[in-house]
């Protein structure tokens, strides 16, 4: 009879994939720190606005395991001008370099940190 069936369980939301952003550990190898998610929300002006100051980079070099941190002077710094900065650091020219952050795949030259809403700390490889 169709009256006759048990009720379904509740439907229970799995738990966050990352614990919250106070909780990640400074350049842990292979994450990222992203801001909390409401800033996902936000314009890249605003997000700039909320993280004022220079913002501290864990880039690992993929070939050598390499790891050093990069200091760029804001989250308004673009792709390309951090590419600089770990150019200076590696000695790997601008142009032959792939940073990637997880879950954004490779970053693009003209792009912003904040338009990946990158804040320190970061990994970058």
């Amino acid at each position: 009879p169709i009256g006759s069936m048990a009720p379904l369980p509740p439907i229970v939301p799995p738990p966050p994939l990352m614990p919250p952003f106070t909780q990640i550990p400074p350049a842990a190898a292979g994450q990222v720190a992203m801001a909390p998610p409401a800033t996902h929300q936000m314009t890249d002006d605003q997000f700039i606005a909320a993280h004022p100051g220079q913002v501290t980079v864990a880039i690992r070099e993929s070939s050598s395991g390499r790891t050093a941190t990069i200091v760029a002077p804001s989250v308004g710094t673009t792709v390309s001008e951090l590419k600089a900065l770990v150019s200076a650091e590696f000695g790997i020219a601008a142009n032959k370099q792939k940073l990637s952050v997880e879950g954004h795949g490779f970053l693009k030259d003209a792009q912003t940190l904040a338009s990946y809403r990158i804040a320190s700390p970061s990994v970058v490889v």
